[in-house]
């Protein structure tokens, strides 16, 4: 299946982990992570970045990652440029959106973009087996 996780940087780590363990499943994942990888959100060297054509590109991967994804993850707590993700995955009417959410996460109306919800990733790793199984 082709996944792709929206996210934040803040969780990198997490995400970083969740791909391996999608990827070791046979699963490809369309990652930001390694795209992106040389750019850091929220430092002065991101806010000159952001507005130069390599940042373009990536707007551009991550974008139509999202649209084109079998299956989109969004992984909790995270900003506007995931939820703008979820928004582009829900407004392209193909992939199963699905998210984990953070311990404490408000997520407001929009939450209903999202098909269902984990609050642990051995509960979302089960899901998507089931997924891939079909």
């Amino acid at each position: 299946m082709l996944i792709y996780i929206a996210s934040s940087y803040k969780n990198m780590h997490g995400v970083s982990q969740l791909e391996a363990t999608l990827g070791a499943q046979g699963h490809t994942i369309l990652s930001w992570l390694k795209n992106n990888e040389q750019h850091k959100t929220g430092s002065p060297v991101f806010e000159k970045w952001v507005e130069t054509d390599d940042a373009f590109s990536c707007f551009v991967y991550d974008t139509k990652a999202a649209m084109t994804a079998d299956l989109v993850i969004y992984y909790g707590p995270s900003g506007p440029d995931a939820w703008a993700e979820i928004g582009a995955a829900f407004g392209a009417q193909s992939p199963v959106i699905i998210g984990l959410r953070a311990p404490g996460e408000q997520i407001g109306l929009m939450r209903n973009m999202v098909s269902s919800w984990f609050n642990s990733i051995p509960e979302l790793l089960s899901f998507v087996n089931l997924l891939a199984q079909r």
